[in-house]
């Protein structure tokens, strides 16, 4: 006994079809993105960039060339900023 064939699905036509009428609607990651775009300048606590860092540490081992890449690169960036935070000495 062969499943039956069904007849396929019935795709919208017409130009409204192709016009969007709402925008998407964007994930809470796509949301926080795009206002730490616009971010110039923030202060955290060390501890935090600490903390950052610690999460941050499986990504250097990750067997994507570019998530390592990227990974070392804010890695870089959060040792810089940590080292400029410390009181002189």
């Amino acid at each position: 006994m062969s499943a039956p064939i069904l007849p396929p699905p019935r795709l919208p036509r017409g130009l409204t079809h192709l016009l969007p009428t709402a925008a998407a609607q964007a994930t809470p990651a796509e949301r926080a993105a795009a206002q730490l775009q616009m971010l110039r300048t923030a202060t955290v606590p060390v501890a935090v960039l600490a903390a950052a860092l610690e999460l941050l540490a499986p990504l250097l081992g990750d067997a994507d060339p570019a998530t390592r890449a990227a990974a070392d690169d804010v890695r870089t960036r959060l040792l810089a900023t940590i080292e400029a935070s410390a009181p002189a000495q």
